[in-house]
């Protein structure tokens, strides 16, 4: 008879146990929060086009589909509506940008992204305020 003990298969140390743990949780960690980032991109991108869509809605009243036809919004919508169309734009831009971010935090998991950025940025792209008053030209 052969004294010594037969090995098993499957024999390995505490230490191996936990490294591999380690490694499987990393790699689902960044696999979850790369498919939570897409999905964000996702939402925000169906955000953008939700505000597009009412700037649709809202135009569509008004005859040509071309964008404001040359006028201003206060000549097209008034006061109240023009200000709700720069609203409109300034949000279609932010959703535009957060999508941007999340898709390019897919390439650095590790990165935050802002999710809410203040609007203010985005109202001054957005359309140019006839009530706000001329930037003065540099002086030569």
């Amino acid at each position: 008879m052969d004294a010594s003990p037969k090995r098993r298969w499957y024999q390995f140390s505490l230490g191996t146990l936990l490294a591999v743990m380690l490694a499987i949780s990393l790699l689902l960690g960044v696999c979850g929060r790369i498919a939570f980032l897409l999905r964000q991109a996702e939402f925000h991108d169906q955000e953008r086009m939700s505000c597009i869509d009412s700037f649709l809605e809202m135009h569509k009243g008004y005859g040509s589909p071309r964008f404001l036809d040359g006028k201003s919004p206060e000549e097209m919508f008034g006061r109240d509506g023009a200000a709700r169309i720069r609203e409109m734009i300034a949000r279609s831009l932010m959703h535009q940008a957060v999508a941007k971010n999340y898709r390019q935090a897919v390439y650095r998991p590790w990165t935050v992204v802002d999710d809410s950025p203040p609007l203010e940025p985005f109202l001054k792209k957005a359309l140019p305020n006839p009530t706000a008053p001329a930037p003065n030209p540099p002086q030569p």
